[in-house]
């Protein structure tokens, strides 16, 4: 069965920080009527509130700009049919501990 459609929202700088991003955001599937919404801000918490207060659809997937992933991320979510999924994040040199 396929899902529905959602949003996926992005809070950033003036630019985003690294270009593997946007390239795994343009190749990310994603059900048809999907939006994104970008939010451009040094307030983070403005930028997420500005997305959520825009959300369109039936799902909003918040990502930040400075992350890869692959391009079945979505659909995976999705097929885990909970409310919300939230991501355990470490940092990026050892020890790598939880942030």
């Amino acid at each position: 069965m396929p899902h529905p459609p959602g949003t996926i929202g992005v809070p950033c700088g003036e630019s985003w920080r690294y270009a593997k991003f946007g390239v795994c955001l343009m190749a990310v599937d994603r059900p048809p009527g999907t939006i994104f919404n970008c939010q451009v801000g040094a307030n983070v918490a403005d930028n997420l509130n500005k997305i959520v207060a825009a959300m369109g659809g039936d799902w909003l997937w918040m990502i930040g700009d400075d992350h890869t992933f692959p391009q079945d991320t979505i659909t995976r979510l999705l097929d885990r049919d909970v409310d919300i999924v939230a991501p355990l994040c470490l940092r990026r040199a050892p020890p790598y501990a939880t942030v």
